[in-house]
């Protein structure tokens, strides 16, 4: 995260956040995309058609985490340490994910 970065994108119950905090699409992988810190703007912005997608994608934000190193490695590293905490524990806001899923 860049403090000097703008936050430029509103993201509903989150407030405004920075492009480098933001991708289109969640990870395909369901344990990732639960253990994504990254914020998912399709849910929010899809509705005002392919348009915004392009521009976004263009200009802006990464389509999807996938293509970010970064992405996917914060990702499993918060995933690692989820394993390790008491089972009954789980990310803020995030629905704990069985055993069997992950």
């Amino acid at each position: 995260f860049n403090p000097d970065e703008k936050k430029i994108f509103l993201v509903p119950g989150k407030g405004f956040v920075s492009k480098s905090q933001c991708v289109w699409r969640p990870f395909k992988s369901e344990l990732l995309r639960r253990c994504c810190q990254l914020e998912v703007l399709q849910d929010h912005y899809s509705r005002f058609g392919a348009d915004v997608r392009t521009a976004l994608c263009t200009s802006w934000i990464r389509e999807c985490p996938e293509t970010s190193a970064k992405a996917l490695c914060e990702s499993l590293i918060m995933a690692i340490e989820c394993a390790r905490v008491d089972s009954t524990r789980h990310l803020p806001g995030k629905p704990s994910i069985p055993p069997q899923e992950a």
